[in-house]
Order: structure tokens, then C-alpha cells, then sequence
């Protein structure tokens, strides 16, 4: 998942009221007045003789379409996603 993904899916949870976030990676608290912005990159810290080329990254096109797709149905209105979280008939 890239920053971009990331901050798309925090705003989506934002936006549905959710208060935390818990990947593999990171934890996140969202304080809900605030809003949330990509930081600039921070300067190099390694002098220029020693630094390397960096790979480009590879994309999981599986996760980036689950990503697409978790960021879809949280987009949806409150009713429709109770629906789509809960459906009918599932029992419990």
C-alpha cells in the first residue's frame, strides 16, 4: 500500500466516523476535527557520493484493486454500507 492508497483509505474511514486505523505496518489514531494532509518528504540525510539509485516500486495490482474496492463501499451512504457490511440473510 502506498501513501497515496493510505491516505484515501484514512480519509474514507474519516469520513465514516472512525476514530483508528491498525495496518501490519503502523497504528493510527484519527482525531476527527482535524484533517489529514500528505507531509513532505523529509530532506536526505545521506551525502550524494554514497547515495544510491533507488528501484522503483512494484505494484500489487491485487492489493491496489482490493484497496480501490475497500475505498469504494466506504464511500457509500451510511444505509447502503450497513447493508453491504451486514447483509440479509447472512444469520448470526
Amino acid at each position: 500500500m502506498n501513501v497515496s492508497e493510505t491516505l484515501q483509505i484514512l480519509q474514507a474511514l474519516k469520513a465514516c466516523g472512525a476514530s483508528h486505523f491498525k495496518s501490519q505496518d503502523f497504528e493510527i489514531s484519527i482525531r476527527l476535527p482535524a484533517s489529514i494532509e500528505q507531509l513532505p518528504a523529509p530532506a536526505s540525510v545521506v551525502a550524494p557520493a554514497q547515495a544510491q539509485p533507488l528501484s522503483q516500486p512494484t505494484e500489487n495490482k491485487e492489493a491496489t484493486e482490493k484497496l480501490q474496492s475497500l475505498i469504494k463501499t466506504l464511500s457509500l451512504p451510511p444505509e447502503q454500507l450497513v447493508d453491504v457490511i451486514f447483509p440479509s440473510g447472512a444469520g448470526g
